[in-house]
């Protein structure tokens, strides 16, 4: 007796059941927006030949125009690279100093970077 036709129905009618057993629909929809192509809107912070800038951390400070942002220099880790933006970030300002750069210029060029956290000392 061929039971394939029996077996097909019920993997249909469970996989039917299961996909209504899904989490239920929030009852809202986020739109999305695709800006990839509009180039009009797309401000380049900095670039390096070679190499990835990029895991951007930014803030808008209370003035609504001032802009400050942090980024390693490479892929998720390297030296923090810090700009500032006065227009909103239309416009950004040259590479400036952090702490740890300023640390390293005070303490005769050495810092111990993450291994100082890790040991707890700075």
């Amino acid at each position: 007796m061929n039971h394939f036709p029996a077996l097909l129905a019920l993997a249909l009618a469970t996989s039917t059941l299961c996909a209504q057993d899904a989490a239920p629909s929030p009852g809202y929809q986020i739109p999305t927006l695709d800006l990839s192509m509009d180039t009009k809107r797309q401000v380049i912070v900095d670039r390096e030949a070679g190499q990835y800038l990029g895991h951007p951390s930014t803030v808008l400070l209370e003035d609504g125009k001032t802009m400050l942002i942090v980024y390693p220099k490479g892929h998720g880790r390297g030296a923090i690279q810090y700009k500032r933006s006065i227009d909103g970030g239309l416009t950004w300002s040259e590479r400036m100093p952090t702490i740890v750069s300023s640390m390293r210029r005070e303490f005769g060029g050495s810092s111990c970077g993450r291994d100082c956290i890790r040991r707890g000392s700075r």
